[in-house]
């Protein structure tokens, strides 16, 4: 009797079936879905399932949050476990042996028989900018996507066949110029150079493509589709093959030498802190030492919109991803100016896109209340609407001494979503949330102080002097990796409210959002 194969249970992948198109979005967000923890065999694991399922054309690659995928994961990549005194080839075959995944992620991509798209839904990084755009069979990315390789930078080699694959699409002389010197190039330049299909819309990136491929298989016969990808890619096969082979060994040679160890940590650092001044549309975000800064930055009163919402989410990633676990660090977010912090959700936005809400505002506030550091807010000004909530999510509040009121109206407004109270009833005391919540009472600076709403209250031009202070007196407290663990202990309640109302870009986490009067 044959031998019946278990499901996998994915972890940091999630696998979809829309009719004939299979989805795959690499999960691990607050890791810029770098190629660390179990993401890697979980790909495996899809492709897999994708390959032999028996009504699927498409099998489309993407990834969760901001960026597609920034690589190699640098605090989880895995180091040779010969000793320094070891022989070079001691050295060598102890650091192949680390390897046996990626081949089979490579194998896995080669080898896949449905048509393999891949959709950038945002930056590509080292692995994420060169493994599978050189063995897709399309490329799709949004128009906000960039591809990047640091491989000279680091001191390392193009890996896995990317020096071959890549010229099959752009040529030889401009895949050396991407690989050699490492210049961020964007979506739309890469589409001029043959690497990338067709651009799409950052807005709904991901179900835009679906759609496009849907259409396509409305029109074309899916198995002359299968046919046409196999003739495409049977020369090609022994080519990329041998490739991964190659470079796998030339990578493998450059790591027993032991000469870029010290460049690759050097420039990671410093790539980790160049990737924190990358252009942002609504925010600024800035680094002193260990306490990283938010400024909101998005006109006079910071409405919050989706984009908004998912930018923050992002800043919060990123900052999270730099510093990685068993790290001291904090964040501030403030104002860009002193009369208004922030004055809460664009209702004219939340109207016209249902996904506002579940898809940005609520996981933004989950995001902050799960983050592994001290959070302060730095409220500059005026602080109205959900604003009072994304306040309340931070751990520390400072609020402006001479100017500003802190409120909340819904119901005047008439608004509701399930768990709007459980943030003011997890953070402030029981009158003092009937208050807030109920009689849409409007606290000075001085009131929020005396009645427990904020930490602290300075005049504008002290703030950010006492918002640094709070993060550098706090900062070490994340250092035992379980301050968010701890935090989690306090607002339990708000955070499985958020989780329970919110979406994963577009898909839901648990069960349909009720309704929103606006």
């Amino acid at each position: 009797m044959a031998h019946e194969e278990a499901r996998h249970k994915y972890k940091e992948v999630v696998l979809e079936i829309h009719d004939r198109i299979g989805v795959v979005k690499l999960n691990r967000p607050k890791a810029l879905n770098s190629f660390g923890g179990r993401m890697l065999i979980d790909l495996a694991a899809a492709l897999r399932e994708l390959d032999n399922h028996p009504d699927t054309i498409f099998t489309v690659i993407s990834g969760e949050g901001r960026f597609f995928s920034a690589g190699a994961d640098v605090k989880a990549t895995p180091k040779s476990s010969a000793a320094k005194d070891a022989s070079f080839v001691d050295r060598k075959i102890s650091f192949l042996e680390t390897k046996v995944v990626n081949l089979e992620i490579m194998r896995s991509l080669i080898d896949h028989h449905k048509v393999l798209v891949l959709a950038l839904n945002g930056p590509a990084l080292g692995g994420g900018a060169t493994w599978m755009p050189g063995v897709a069979d399309l490329v799709f990315a949004a128009e906000n996507a960039w591809f990047e390789s640091p491989f000279s930078r680091l001191g390392l080699v193009p890996e896995f066949g990317s020096a071959t694959t890549l010229a099959h699409h752009i040529g030889v002389h401009r895949s050396n110029q991407f690989l050699m010197f490492g210049k961020r190039t964007t979506a739309e330049t890469m589409m001029q150079h043959g690497l990338v299909n067709k651009l799409f819309p950052s807005e709904d990136f991901l179900p835009r493509v679906v759609r496009f491929l849907e259409e396509q298989l409305s029109i074309n016969d899916g198995g002359s589709l299968l046919e046409a990808k196999r003739l495409q890619n049977l020369p090609l096969r022994k080519d990329r093959v041998l490739a991964v082979f190659d470079s796998l060994n030339a990578l493998s040679e450059r790591v027993a030498e032991g000469l870029y160890e010290k460049r690759f940590q050097d420039q990671s650092r410093k790539m980790a802190h160049q990737s924190l001044s990358q252009a942002y549309k609504y925010i600024k975000l800035d680094r002193k030492g260990q306490v990283f800064v938010i400024t909101l930055d998005h006109g006079a009163e910071n409405k919050l919109n989706l984009e908004f919402c998912r930018e923050i989410i992002g800043a919060f990633h990123t900052i999270q991803a730099t510093l990685g676990p068993d790290f001291e660090g904090a964040v501030i977010t403030r104002g860009n100016n002193p009369k208004f912090f922030c004055t809460g959700v664009d209702l004219d936005c939340a109207r016209e896109n249902p996904f506002m809400e579940p898809d940005g505002f609520f996981p933004m506030l989950h995001t902050i209340l799960d983050f592994p550091y001290p959070t302060i807010a730095c409220i500059t000004g005026h602080t109205f609407g959900g604003a009072c909530l994304f306040a309340l999510a931070h751990d520390y509040r400072i609020m402006n001494a001479d100017r500003g009121y802190f409120s909340m109206v819904p119901v005047n407004l008439g608004l509701h979503w399930d768990g709007i109270g459980a943030l003011p009833k997890a953070k402030l005391l029981p009158q003092v949330a009937r208050k807030l919540l109920l009689e849409a009472y409007r606290f000075t600076g001085k009131e929020a102080l005396v009645d427990g709403v904020v930490d602290a209250i300075a005049p504008s031009t002290e703030m950010d002097a006492l918002a640094e202070e709070y993060a550098n007196r706090w900062k070490s407290k994340a250092k035992m990796n379980v301050y968010g663990v701890l935090r989690g202990e306090l607002v339990g309640e708000p955070l499985q409210k958020l989780k329970m109302i919110s979406f994963v870009h577009g898909q839901r986490v648990s069960r349909p959002i009720p309704g929103v009067k606006l």
